[in-house]
């Protein structure tokens, strides 16, 4: 059984050389072989930047708790003496 064609298949006769075709719609396709740019930014840099969120705004927070901490020991030692 052999699967090769003897003679080309030739299209119908209702197609011209100028006939619409379905690729004719679609968008062209970019060209090949084209360098892609690295983006500026890594892929997961807003999680860097929520992490060092978090550690200034909890080192802000924990600096304020011990300035009045602090404020708070000067005043009392203030009424004791």
């Amino acid at each position: 059984m052999q699967h090769v064609l003897s003679a080309p298949i030739a299209p119908p006769p209702s197609m011209g050389e100028h006939a619409h075709r379905k690729s004719a719609d679609l968008p062209p396709l970019k060209p090949q072989g084209t360098v892609r740019r690295e983006p500026m930014l890594p892929e997961g840099w807003w999680v860097g930047v929520l992490v060092f969120a978090i550690i200034v705004v909890g080192g802000v927070s924990l600096l304020s708790f011990v300035l009045s901490l602090f404020a708070s020991a000067i005043r009392s030692f203030s009424e004791i003496y």
